[in-house]
């Protein structure tokens, strides 16, 4: 624990207040008692926002700007939960909602979080956090999983914001964090690079279907338009009203069959394909 107290206080060029953390026989829960705590303590101030990251954080040397653009981009959100500048694990449940470019990161909205080294917390994640039951013990518990089992908005910011110290020996657990979360980590990366490859290919797909319905708009109204206005003065023949009314109606179909109900239905069907298996 004082290597770690250590090694923090050299990072710490951010100004971030330091809490030891609660102390529990069992590590794990320990941690989040004091998780807990700390949420509590700014439900109970009513703040809006509170950034939290653990001291095996490292901040790389760009850090600031790309912090400064995070608060610039969450603050054009309407709703968030969570913010996570570094993902250890990643659910097989996660769905990306959102993606956007941001100065160069690519900030996803996913619906599951699963790491605690640098997150900033919303209200709801902050009521969430001081809900946690200290009383189950069982090890799917951890206050990491804890998170992971509620749908939440959370931002994930890709490359991510901070790193993680592997050099250090993790408390919860006695290990090097290199032993626990190298492999872990390295394979979350590959399924976030898929899951960004594959919004990027959903993208391009909605946007060629936007194209193509845009580009026929206008020829394939003027040409049901001109239609049904040729029709119009059938419809005061007593002998031929009838068929004027089932063409003009069925003109009228399956231009909005063409222009919204295919290109949707197309949409769908696509989407299927391109859903991995896992």
């Amino acid at each position: 624990q004082v290597e770690r107290k250590g090694e923090f206080a050299k990072e710490n060029k951010f100004q971030f207040a330091t809490f030891p953390g609660l102390r529990y026989p069992i590590g794990w829960v320990g941690c989040a008692l004091s998780y807990k705590y700390m949420f509590k303590k700014l439900q109970d101030k009513g703040v809006d926002y509170a950034i939290i990251c653990e001291d095996d954080v490292l901040f790389p040397q760009e850090f600031a700007q790309r912090f400064s653009n995070i608060e610039e981009y969450l603050s054009t959100l309407k709703k968030w939960d969570v913010m996570s500048g570094f993902m250890a694990d990643i659910s097989d449940n996660v769905v990306v909602s959102q993606m956007d470019c941001v100065n160069g990161d690519t900030m996803l909205t996913i619906n599951k979080m699963m790491s605690m080294v640098f997150n900033i917390y919303n209200q709801r994640a902050i009521q969430i956090g001081a809900q946690w039951d200290e009383t189950n013990h069982n090890t799917s518990n951890t206050i990491d999983r804890y998170f992971e089992s509620f749908d939440l908005k959370v931002i994930l910011d890709f490359p991510y914001l901070v790193g993680h110290k592997e050099n250090l020996r993790s408390i919860l657990w006695d290990k090097n964090n290199a032993e626990l979360y190298d492999e872990l980590t390295t394979n979350t990366i590959n399924k976030i690079k898929q899951l960004i490859e594959q919004q990027k290919q959903e993208k391009d797909q909605r946007q060629a279907i936007i194209d193509a319905a845009t580009s026929r708009l206008r020829p394939i109204l003027l040409t049901a338009f001109t239609t049904v206005l040729g029709l119009a003065p059938l419809l005061r023949d007593v002998f031929f009203q009838s068929m004027a009314v089932v063409i003009m109606f069925g003109l009228a179909f399956a231009t909005v069959l063409t222009l919204l109900v295919l290109p949707v239905i197309y949409a769908c069907f696509h989407h299927k394909d391109m859903t991995p298996q896992r």
